[in-house]
């Protein structure tokens, strides 16, 4: 980035404010590419720009600035942490273990995920209160799968929602809840899900979905109790009552109830509710109070046993009270020409999905339809309709063909004209055809023009295989200058000699993440083939290299050291590498002075155990703000105590507990 293309200032100074609170005065003078270049090598976290009113990302700061900006101000996020202990048996003793041994007011933890940790009852209900006193700035919980199945009890139940309510005083920090599967069942439950949620003024999103026993009286005793403690859920924005046992008239009439306390809500997921009908339907669009900013925009009503048959007025009233309704998704249960009111209503797209063929995930602004030229319908075994209608949108920016949807060099050729006739595609997964790669892939290849429109690309489980497909899959990217993102995870038989054709073959290129997962690496040689990629790709910065054991104690000392020491890569995922507590205690494993570094994945290796952790800790970088340590092994008070020690490490506490 050079200096000149900065926004010009019209301001003496400008301000940057630092994760501290302290404020750094610049002088005109000073050069702001130097200042930029120091201030994002420090410690207060990723920088955001803000111009104006606009907040960019981190990795697009001078991209749409707009014109005439006079003030230019630096703001650097809080330092955070974002921790997974999920599929750990802590227990509440070793839930306990962790709070205890967190550091006094752990304001730097952002986010925590506690999902089937064996969290039960009363106790678990106490432990999860304790935990948020003791987080007062956590932003999200994640405690779902806590049932009471798998504890060391057969007598143990689900977490207790009213003991989590009794025990916190009003969180304002936490934003985004998930209890999905927890056991959340009946009108008692959801009485104390209303209590526990008034003292969460702040929240955003909510996932209770998977309580299939909550049920229509579950939603309309949440409902009341929200209405009779006059309680109003103003910041709520997302809510997932999807598999929660809702059903007809009933459960439309306590959807619709419970939306009167959610004034802002824009998203409703009641998906696989399977005895909703079109009686609940009806009843949730009748039954919704008429406000006009009402701010309801995408319902998923996927699997929800809605007719072939519908009529335009089973939509009538839910999108006369919903006046921003823009999506209705009902999966591929009908189709699309059938839903008639939803083609004509004003601003609204219909989302659909076929899973025989062609799957469309997109927003299919109708009336666009026939702006451009269509290729030949005899060209495409696709499925010819849907191929054709996919051309034609303009705007199209997300395409999948999934699942056996390509197999043979006839596919391979009809996907490289579709790509040809999509200018503005941007996502593109061909993920799951697993013939793909040994009949079409070649072919697609020498046949897919030059995209530079796509910034993600989904080859995973696509039957790539050896060095043809490596040396394929280079000329393909080279097709693709703009990519930023490659997936190319369970490809099994690319192994060593695909990977390392790739890599020889490979030019300089934009990527920002790639994902060699399960692609059967080994050893030193699978290191070196993946660390010549990394080097070919200078602006990469997130890599995983999950579920290949097969790299042992030697590739991953080679391929960690370089990584951390000699890249740009902020984010690496060894998840299901096979780590164990010996492998725990190699001091090369995370060198040091490797600071960069900012998310950490270890989840899936079972014998890492809670010594292995604590073995671990002094090796962590000190700048790492997200880890997962999900499945690892952490079991009980010695888990929970090790887990509290790594909080400590990554808040910079210093001496570490053991």
């Amino acid at each position: 980035m050079r200096d000149e293309n900065l926004p010009r200032l019209d301001r003496q100074k400008w301000e940057i404010r630092a994760a501290s609170f302290q404020a750094l005065q610049l002088s005109k003078e000073t050069s702001k590419f130097s200042a930029m270049s120091r201030i994002m090598r420090g410690p207060g976290g990723c920088p955001e720009l803000l111009l104006g009113h606009r907040i960019l990302s981190r990795h697009c700061l001078w991209r749409d600035v707009a014109a005439g900006c006079d003030e230019l101000q630096l703001v650097l996020l809080r330092a955070s942490l974002h921790v997974d202990f999920s599929d750990n048996l802590l227990l509440p003793s070793g839930v306990d273990a962790l709070v205890q041994g967190l550091p006094s007011r752990a304001n730097q933890l952002r986010a925590v995920s506690l999902a089937r940790t064996g969290l039960c009852g009363e106790e678990g209900g106490t432990i999860v209160a304790r935990l948020l006193q003791a987080c007062p700035s956590l932003e999200f919980l994640d405690i779902s799968g806590n049932n009471g199945f798998g504890a060391v009890s057969l007598l143990s139940s689900s977490v207790s929602v009213s003991a989590i309510a009794a025990g916190i005083p009003t969180c304002h920090s936490l934003q985004h809840l998930v209890m999905s599967d927890c056991g959340i069942d009946g009108s008692t439950s959801g009485r104390h899900l209303a209590h526990f949620l008034a003292m969460l003024p702040n929240l955003q999103k909510l996932d209770i979905h998977s309580n299939n026993h909550l049920g229509s009286d579950g939603v309309l005793a949440f409902a009341q109790t929200l209405r009779a403690s006059n309680k109003t859920m103003c910041s709520l924005q997302v809510v997932n009552l999807g598999d929660t046992g809702v059903e007809g008239a009933a459960g439309g009439t306590a959807i619709a109830q419970m939306l009167a306390s959610m004034p802002h809500l824009f998203m409703l997921d009641l998906a696989n509710n399977g005895g909703f009908g079109a009686q609940g339907l009806l009843a949730f669009g009748q039954h919704l109070d008429s406000t006009p900013d009402r701010t309801l925009a995408k319902i998923d009503l996927q699997h929800c046993s809605l007719p072939g048959d519908l009529e335009p007025h089973h939509f009538d009233a839910l999108l006369a009270k919903c006046p921003n309704m823009e999506v209705v998704d009902v999966g591929e249960e009908l189709a699309f020409d059938s839903l008639s009111s939803l083609n004509t209503a004003p601003r609204l797209r219909a989302v659909r999905s076929d899973d025989e063929s062609l799957a469309i995930w997109h927003d299919l602004h109708l009336q666009l339809a026939g702006t451009s030229a269509s290729p030949q319908q005899e060209s495409f075994n696709l499925g010819d309709t849907l191929a054709i209608e996919l051309c034609k949108s303009s705007r199209l920016r997300s395409l999948k063909l999934e699942h056996g949807s390509l197999t043979t060099c006839d596919d391979g050729i009809a996907l490289a004209r579709l790509l040809g006739a999509m200018h503005s595609l941007e996502n593109l997964s061909l993920y799951g055809n697993p013939t793909f790669g040994a009949h079409a892939f070649g072919t697609f290849v020498k046949s897919c023009p030059r995209c530079c429109s796509v910034r993600l690309l989904n080859l995973g489980e696509c039957g790539l295989a050896g060095s043809d497909s490596g040396t394929a899959l280079a000329h393909l990217v080279e097709k693709m200058p703009g990519l930023s993102s490659l997936l190319v995870r369970k490809n099994f038989r690319l192994q060593n000699d695909g990977v390392h054709s790739f890599a020889s073959a490979l030019s300089c290129n934009a990527m920002e993440g790639l994902d060699l997962g399960c692609c059967s690496l080994a050893k030193r040689t699978g290191a070196a083939a993946v660390l010549r990629i990394v080097q070919m790709s200078p602006a990469l910065r997130t890599l995983s290299v999950s579920g290949n054991p097969q790299l042992e104690e030697i590739g991953f000392c080679l391929l960690v050291e370089q990584i951390l020491l000699n890249t740009s890569v902020r984010s690496l995922s060894l998840a299901s590498c096979g780590l164990s507590m010996q492998d725990m205690h190699l001091q090369t494993l995370f060198p040091s002075g490797s600071s960069r570094l900012e998310r950490l994945d270890l989840s899936g290796n079972t014998e890492i155990g809670p010594q292995g952790l604590q073995a671990l800790l002094c090796q962590l970088p000190i700048s790492l703000q997200h880890v997962d340590v999900s499945d690892c092994g952490l079991e009980s008070v010695s888990g929970g105590a090790a887990i509290a020690s790594m909080v400590q490490r990554c808040n910079g506490q210093g001496q570490l507990t053991s």
